[in-house]
């Protein structure tokens, strides 16, 4: 993996989640990963190298070319989410989806389940 200094300050803030099911919020304040669980927060500071690695898988699954907004309009209630990444003076998108999801979305939960120890638990909403 790479282990490159982070060059420039970022925001992650991924929330995914319904109105019949666990809702799950991770995001960072710094190198600071928060992560939410319907009511129940934890704290866990991550390194730079590890940001740094978390941004270069990012890239590689390419979030900066997805669509603004997945919408599935036969579904009524189910799954809604959203995904805010900001490489502050670099790149920024805000994506949001409701029962549909981009094609890379598999790749990206199991990242961010990985990186935020909630092995199994996002996978799941797809």
């Amino acid at each position: 993996m790479v282990t490159k200094i982070i060059e420039h300050p970022f925001t992650i803030d991924f929330k995914i989640g319904g109105y019949f099911s666990d809702r799950y919020e991770v995001y960072n304040r710094g190198l600071e990963l928060i992560v939410t669980y319907n009511e129940m927060t934890s704290n866990k500071l991550k390194t730079e190298a590890q940001w740094a690695n978390l941004w270069v898988e990012i890239d590689d699954i390419n979030v900066w070319r997805w669509e603004k907004s997945y919408f599935d309009p036969d579904t009524h209630d189910g799954i809604q989410w959203e995904l805010l990444v900001d490489r502050i003076g670099k790149r920024r998108r805000r994506i949001s989806g409701s029962n549909k999801f981009p094609h890379e979305m598999r790749k990206f939960l199991k990242l961010i389940e990985i990186f935020s120890n909630l092995e199994g638990k996002l996978e799941k909403y797809l």
